[in-house]
């Protein structure tokens, strides 16, 4: 199921994720997959719903740029110093852009209201591989 921040506070308008195991959608956290492939969180913009790009990064690669996000918070490494694949860059006042550092022609696009919602629900657990592995309240079904 995807998943948003609560921080979304029900907006339509809000990044999602979706915890995989390749086919198997039962297979979302290490304790549970054995699958034989490579676990992934997939990234969307909930307004644009099923038209929307799909970013896919494995699980280790989320939890690299999870530990950044917070290092930035924290102020201790700045947003444009990071070297894995998840690239967040704000484009111009109110935009921001998400991209893996390999396939930069899928691109989300979002303002500093999404980008807020889902820093916070980053920051605050809500999308670490154990908790994307719970139901959610507020998950929206896969279309």
């Amino acid at each position: 199921m995807w998943v948003k921040s609560s921080y979304c506070n029900g907006a339509d308008a809000c990044v999602e994720l979706l915890p995989t195991c390749g086919h198997n959608g039962n297979c979302l956290v290490a304790s549970l997959c054995d699958c034989g492939e490579v676990r992934k969180v997939l990234v969307r913009d909930s307004k644009l719903g099923a038209a929307s790009p799909v970013l896919a990064f494995t699980v280790e690669e989320w939890e690299e740029f999870q530990r950044h996000m917070q290092a930035v918070y924290e102020g201790a490494e700045a947003m444009g110093d990071y070297p894995g694949q998840v690239i967040l860059t704000q484009v111009r006042d109110n935009v921001w852009e998400m991209t893996r550092r390999d396939q930069p022609q899928v691109t989300l696009t979002f303002d500093d209201a999404e980008m807020e919602a889902f820093t916070q629900g980053l920051l605050g657990g809500e999308f670490t591989p154990e908790a994307l592995s719970r139901p959610p309240v507020d998950a929206v079904p896969v279309s």
